[in-house]
C-alpha cells in the first residue's frame, strides 16, 4: 500500500484563536475526508513564519514538507491550499509543488476558493443575497464584477 499524505498550505496567522477558528478546523476537516492520507501542513507568509518563529513557534515552509514527505518515501500527495485568490502565494506554491513531480507517483493540488471567472459571480451573489437591499443587489453585482475583471486583467 501506498503512502498518502495531505498536504494543507495556509497563508498563515500570528493569532492563536483566529488559527483554531480557521486553520485547525479547516485542516480538521479536511483529514475526517481523507482517513487514509496522514495529514501535513505549512505556511506560506514568510512575515508570519518569521513572527511565529520569534515567539518561538516553528512551523514548516511548504519546501520543507515537500522536502520531508519525498524522504519518507511518500506517493500519493494531495495539496490543498486556503488560500482565496491565486496569487502570487499561491503561484510560488504550485511552481514548489511542481518541482517535485519526479519525486511522487501522483500529485495533485486543489485550486484557491476564487478561481474560475465564475467563482468570483457566486461569491458576490451569496454576499449580496446576505447583506444588501434587493433594490442594490444589481448595481452592487455590476460594479463588483468589473472590479474582479480589473483585478484578473492585472494579475495576468
Amino acid at each position: 500500500m501506498s503512502k498518502k499524505a495531505l498536504f494543507m498550505v495556509h497563508f498563515g496567522t500570528t493569532h492563536n484563536d483566529t488559527k483554531e477558528l480557521t486553520i485547525d478546523k479547516m485542516n480538521r476537516k479536511f483529514a475526517d475526508e481523507f482517513k487514509d492520507y496522514n495529514l501535513f501542513t505549512a505556511y506560506t507568509s514568510r512575515i508570519v513564519l518569521k513572527k511565529l518563529k520569534d515567539r518561538g513557534e516553528v512551523l514548516s515552509t511548504p519546501i520543507r514538507v515537500l522536502n520531508s514527505l519525498a524522504d519518507q518515501g511518500y506517493e500519493e500527495l494531495l495539496v490543498q491550499t486556503s488560500h482565496i485568490i491565486p496569487g502570487i502565494e499561491y503561484e510560488n506554491l504550485v511552481r514548489e509543488v511542481n518541482s517535485f513531480s519526479n519525486k511522487f507517483k501522483s500529485i495533485k493540488i486543489g485550486k484557491p476558493l476564487l478561481y474560475y471567472i465564475d467563482d468570483y459571480r457566486k461569491c458576490v451573489e451569496a454576499l449580496a443575497d446576505e447583506y444588501v437591499p434587493k433594490n442594490k443587489k444589481k448595481l452592487l453585482f455590476l460594479f463588483a464584477m468589473e472590479q474582479i475583471l480589473h483585478l484578473l486583467q492585472v494579475m495576468l
